[in-house]
């Protein structure tokens, strides 16, 4: 996770759970990667309005990368 094109958060881990298929290993990654972005996110918005700062939370993006279009799709529709 990257904040104005600098690291902030990077994690590269065996997966503790069993999948059963590509498209669920990578879906169950995908989940695991969001549980920490959101919360990131929130924790800028606060900062931000702590300090009286413009929310950049507001505008800006979160760019999540993944190659296994099954697992994009299953996320897309929920």
């Amino acid at each position: 996770i990257r904040l104005d094109n600098c690291p902030v958060v990077w994690k590269s881990k065996l997966q503790s759970l069993i999948a059963l298929s590509t498209l669920e290993s990578e879906y169950i990654a995908l989940s695991q990667c969001m549980r920490e972005l959101i919360p990131l996110r929130r924790v800028l918005s606060d900062i931000t309005n702590a300090f009286g700062l413009e929310d950049v939370s507001a505008h800006a993006h979160s760019t999540v990368f993944e190659d296994n279009n099954g697992a994009l799709q299953l996320a897309n529709t929920g």
